[in-house]
């Protein structure tokens, strides 16, 4: 199952965007980036997969993690974070 973010409502998400969100969290979380795989844009989608990583976190897991923070996610990055969620994509 795919993880994703949905920063913003009609607009496209640049890849390099779409990373630096991805790394910020990965911060947040103690995650590392290596864990975050099939990193891809789709119009204002950022989905990937999560590999398994020394938290054990699932999937559902970065996605509850990512709801959380996203007052944090949101201020720093500039982007509004309207949906997260797992699904296949």
């Amino acid at each position: 199952y795919d993880s994703y973010l949905s920063p913003s409502c009609c607009l496209p998400l640049s890849l390099y965007d779409g990373v630096k969100l991805l790394e910020l969290l990965a911060e947040r979380i103690h995650l590392t980036t290596s864990s975050f795989i099939n990193i891809s844009v789709v119009g204002p989608a950022l989905t990937f997969r999560i590999r398994q990583n020394p938290q054990n976190m699932s999937a559902e897991d970065v996605a509850e993690k990512a709801v959380s923070e996203k007052t944090f996610l949101e201020s720093e990055t500039g982007l509004k974070i309207l949906q997260t969620g797992v699904g296949e994509v």
